[in-house]
């Protein structure tokens, strides 16, 4: 953790404004856009300062302070605001980030449903503990899947815990993918663009047609009054 100077948390221009930092934050999901506006955010870039400073004097340990900075701005590894843009993985806490999936150990009445392998799966980003439990972030092709695994056999007797609200919809999708990387797949490939309709072939017939009605209609003469 770099302490950095303290200044005023000026964010410089080319956060925002290079190819390169727009090109990045075209390519983020969600959680990791939420990211980089946690890393601009003037308030956060000064906190990570004192912090920073309070662990280079030795009043706090890194373990200690890194933990608490974190969890003020509900994430569990505080991101360092002056790394380039999409850099690094931020797991957010489970209340921070309503897409983040929660699978705890099935219940007796659910009967034994399969064991979610992590080996077989490709792509583990990020794989953190925090308060005694374990947190993963998976790579898919339609955006990181967030899990917080609530028990320690979650992986052994998985269920998803689904709250009904407003974000329900985002873990049914986030469990949807899950469930496809367990079988070995990924997001489906996008569909192909739809074939542009091609123009009916001419009509002879019609043609011939309408060119003699024309000329008819040219060599009439005029109606008399």
């Amino acid at each position: 953790m770099d302490a950095g100077s303290d200044g005023m948390g000026a964010v410089p221009t080319s956060f925002w404004r290079s190819a390169d930092a727009a090109e990045r934050l075209a390519r983020l999901d969600r959680p990791g856009f939420a990211a980089e506006f946690l890393r601009r955010n003037a308030d956060y870039r000064r906190d990570y300062r004192r912090t920073a400073r309070a662990i280079a004097a030795g009043r706090l340990t890194a373990e200690d302070g890194g933990g608490a900075l974190a969890r003020r701005w509900g994430c569990l590894c505080a991101p360092d605001p002056d790394a380039p843009t999409g850099s690094g993985h931020v797991l957010w806490l489970a209340n921070a980030s309503p897409e983040t999936l929660m699978l705890d150990a099935a219940p007796p009445a659910a009967g034994a449903p399969p064991p979610l392998d992590l080996e077989g799966i490709d792509g583990i980003l990020a794989d953190l503990r925090h308060d005694g439990r374990r947190h993963l972030a998976l790579q898919d092709r339609a955006g990181d899947i967030h899990i917080a695994l609530l028990a320690h056999d979650a992986l052994h007797r998985p269920a998803a815990v689904l709250p009904i609200d407003e974000a329900l919809e985002l873990r049914i999708d986030a469990l949807r993918r899950l469930a496809r990387l367990a079988r070995g797949g990924g997001a489906p490939p996008p569909p192909p663009p739809p074939t542009p309709p091609h123009p009916p072939p001419p009509n002879k017939n019609n043609n011939y047609q309408q060119h003699q009605q024309s000329r008819g209609r040219a060599r009439a003469p005029p109606t008399p009054p």
